[in-house]
């Protein structure tokens, strides 16, 4: 009857018959679900009338459809609006709707639904959060989560309308409403740092007094811009800013380009390596560049050494001298291992005459080759003292008239 919208026979049904919920809430069989598929408002209310509960389901599938007159009238009879998640009502998108849950008081807190607004409908929500501020201050919150989201995606628009609203990019604030542990949480700037967008950076006006200039350049190293690199230096930033671990923007740099020369690293399918190799060089070209080396930068050094060209490593050592980022001594010692003495071999003479140390790469490679021309040279003489005396040329070959071996017919 319901399918068929006879209206008055099931007006004459429910004074005989007793209605109860079916199994099945599929529109095919469930009556409140056919009105509202159907978007019939008086078969609704003489369903709501007669006993059919204006329950969460019923609530949520009217949403789904915006069919604001009958979500009016489920709250008419009995539906509240925390029966259905506000962030659910969000995501429907539709602003009377999300408008009309907010004035009976729907929970703005849980799951971050502003969030989501201003993450999906920017225009809606910038009015719902400016009327509902002052109410609910703790909606800061959710706007700093939302300028976070923008600033992962690089939206400078969605930046700018979440600066305006007053979003604070200080703020360490969650992904999304799933992402609970606070040891992943970040703050809009750390998030514009990973991305590299230098406009948005400047959007979010940061103070060397407020942030922490070396760790935002230590994050921004990975985007291989010396443009945002030269713009922190000019905050402020140390280039050769030692953290409470001891690690270095250099070691950094170098064990980055590391990843992007190995081909069997996922790091290097985007086909980052020319992209890393200039940046690394453009980096240790600034003058000031000192890097005290420890036993681990000394294995991320070799390792970046070894996986470049001799020329380009060895190119790259005349940089490092040149800018004097690391002292003689200590460069000596990250080439002096064999890896790297098999790998330069074709320029041991230059290495060793701009490190000293390595001068035994020479000699040892010249009494190599002493040694290799004696072992040459006794080798022949053994040879000749041990082969057979050797026959002359009479005895070796047979002429045609030796009468030695010539039989003559006068003989006979």
């Amino acid at each position: 009857m319901c399918s068929a919208g006879k209206l008055f026979a099931v007006e004459q049904w429910f004074l005989r018959c007793r209605y109860h919920e079916p199994e099945r809430f599929d529109c095919r069989h469930w009556p409140i679900g056919i009105a509202i598929e159907k978007g019939f408002h008086s078969l609704a209310e003489v369903l709501l009338r007669n006993g059919v509960p204006a329950d969460a389901r019923a609530l949520q599938r009217a949403c789904e459809y915006r069919n604001r007159d009958i979500v009016e009238l489920m709250f008419q009879y009995g539906a509240t609006v925390d029966s259905v998640e506000f962030d659910y009502i969000v995501s429907i998108g539709d602003g009377e709707i999300i408008r009309r849950f907010i004035d009976l008081g729907a929970d703005l807190i849980t799951r971050y639904p502003i969030a989501s607004g201003l993450i999906r409908q920017t225009r809606l929500f910038l009015g719902i959060y400016k009327s509902n501020i002052e109410k609910h201050p703790e909606l800061q919150f959710q706007a700093a989560m939302a300028l976070r989201h923008f600033c992962d995606e690089g939206s400078l628009r969605g930046v700018s309308l979440m600066m305006w609203l007053g979003a604070n990019p200080r703020t360490k604030v969650p992904r999304n409403a799933d992402d609970e542990d606070e040891e992943y949480w970040d703050t809009a700037m750390q998030a514009a740092a990973w991305k590299g967008q230098l406009d948005i950076i400047r959007r979010l006006k940061p103070d060397s007094a407020l942030d922490d200039v070396n760790q935002l350049l230590k994050q921004s190293l990975y985007c291989h811009s010396m443009e945002l690199v030269r713009y922190w230096v000019s905050l402020g930033a140390d280039r050769n800013h030692m953290d409470a671990e001891g690690d270095t923007m250099h070691r950094q740099i170098t064990t980055s380009l590391g990843w992007s020369l190995e081909s069997r690293s996922w790091w290097s399918l985007g086909g980052d390596s020319v992209t890393a190799k200039q940046f690394a060089k453009e980096w240790f070209s600034e003058d000031g560049v000192k890097w005290p080396l420890k036993k681990s930068d000394v294995r991320s050094l070799r390792k970046v050494l070894s996986r470049l060209s001799f020329m380009e490593a060895y190119d790259f050592v005349k940089l490092l001298l040149a800018k004097q980022a690391m002292s003689v001594d200590e460069l000596g010692v990250v080439l002096d291992c064999p890896k790297l003495k098999e790998h330069l071999k074709e320029r041991h003479a230059a290495l060793a005459g701009l490190i000293p140390k390595l001068q035994k790469w020479v000699k040892s490679a010249e009494r190599k080759r002493q040694l290799e021309q004696q072992r040459v040279v006794a080798s022949r003489r053994h040879d000749r003292q041990t082969a057979p005396p050797r026959r002359s040329y009479s005895e070796t070959f047979v002429t045609w008239n030796d009468p030695r071996y010539v039989r003559r017919l006068s003989d006979e």
